[in-house]
């Protein structure tokens, strides 16, 4: 059997964290749904389909296989990775021939035959199959990332550890004497070679991955993902940081989504909580959506940076490539400076530039695709810059 994960219609609606990743790349309970999938059914013969923009960029990050023979168990990119979803499409999809489908989305398949191009749909139909119902989760908002990590990180944790344990410490970990790690409400992973530093307090469920280092007095509290290779510093509760990101410095993030290759200034705040302890509206496109949720902070999308002391009030988005200083009080599009003073586009060639830079200081390779990727994500964001009344120019402080 060879696994194929694919990326339906609704992927924009995880914009911009999915303008520079695929779905199956958003971690959401320690782990994303590319590694865990390979984990769970123990394989390497993973195939998947994305944006053509993409490809070549999280071909770099996630090796794809070809596809070889007849036997195929299709998994919607957008599904939670959550040890429990990969029991329910296990069972579910034991025999060939089933679809599943939750709120009219394709959720997995199982099929026997030749895969032949076109869209997931047009395939399913060419193939026949029964179609059932699951309550399999999906990230159907954007703020599901935020929410399913709390649900899941529990159970993930106990997985990703190899059994239920309190504290999960992986090889070659260093942390400080006056360290304090409280597993009475849920579990605490630490990942291979990450540092501690003395006087941190760290409250599970959290996961922390490789090779991080989670500075002093930092209070890392429950529902906090820190993917590997991270500095982490001040007051995290709630949150999901991808890999190669930094928040060293006081300050705090709560209920909040950061992307890879950000960096956090130094005294930034978010709020995820309203003074009137209402619910919280996030603004989508034209739309403002209602979450439902009390608590909810922000989202921050890959390569973009904060100021020192920015304050970014509840539900509001930063997107790709952004850099912020101040008063975030509405959303930041894409590719754009926002100062006191305005917001000024920021320059793809500057973008680019910055890239390799930070790249270079991880000893990472900037590529082609890197780069392609970045010149088409400019483009698909130009209109949202446009209409937010971005102006060309020097950025001004």
């Amino acid at each position: 059997m060879q696994i194929i994960l694919f990326e339906d219609k609704q992927i924009d609606k995880l914009y911009p964290i999915t303008l520079t990743r695929a779905g199956f790349e958003i971690s959401c309970g320690g782990i994303s749904l590319y590694d865990l999938v390979k984990r769970y059914f123990r394989t390497q013969k993973v195939s998947y389909m994305v944006r053509d923009y993409l490809a070549g960029a999280v071909k770099e990050r996630c090796p794809v296989q070809k596809l070889k023979g007849s036997d195929f168990l299709f998994i919607n990119a957008s599904v939670v990775p959550s040890i429990n979803n990969m029991k329910e499409l296990e069972k579910k999809l034991l025999k060939p021939g089933v679809v599943l489908e939750n709120n009219g989305r394709i959720v997995g398949a199982r099929v026997l035959g030749r895969v032949l191009g076109g869209t997931m749909e047009e395939i399913f139909s060419e193939l026949g199959g029964k179609v059932k119902k699951t309550k399999v989760m999906m990230f159907d908002n954007l703020w599901d990332i935020i929410t399913r990590n709390l649900e899941i990180l529990g159970d993930n944790i106990n997985y990703l550890g190899g059994g239920k344990r309190e504290v999960y410490v992986g090889k070659g970990v260093v942390a400080d004497k006056n360290v304090v790690l409280d597993a009475s409400e849920g579990p605490i992973y630490i990942g291979d070679e990450t540092e501690i530093f003395p006087f941190v307090n760290i409250r599970g469920p959290v996961y922390i991955g490789k090779k991080c280092k989670i500075k002093t007095f930092a209070d890392i509290k429950e529902g906090t993902v820190i993917r590997d290779i991270c500095k982490i510093g001040g007051e995290v509760e709630a949150s999901v940081v991808e890999m190669y990101s930094n928040k060293q410095h006081v300050g705090f993030l709560g209920h909040a989504y950061v992307g890879s290759w950000v960096n956090i200034g130094g005294g930034t705040m978010n709020s995820d909580l309203k003074n009137t302890y209402g619910t919280i509206k996030m603004q989508i496109g034209s739309a403002k959506i209602d979450t439902g949720l009390q608590f909810l902070g922000c989202v921050i999308g890959d390569y973009s940076k904060t100021g020192i002391n920015t304050s970014i009030l509840t539900g509001k988005i930063i997107g790709i490539n952004s850099n912020v200083i101040g008063m975030v009080s509405k959303n930041v599009p894409s590719f754009t400076n926002l100062t006191p003073l305005g917001m000024t586009e920021y320059y793809l060639e500057q973008a680019i530039k910055v890239q390799k830079r930070v790249f270079t200081r991880r000893d990472v390779k900037q590529t082609p695709a890197d780069r392609k990727m970045m010149e088409a994500v400019f483009e698909m964001t130009r209109e949202e810059r446009k209409s937010a009344g971005v102006k060309k120019g020097k950025i001004r402080i």
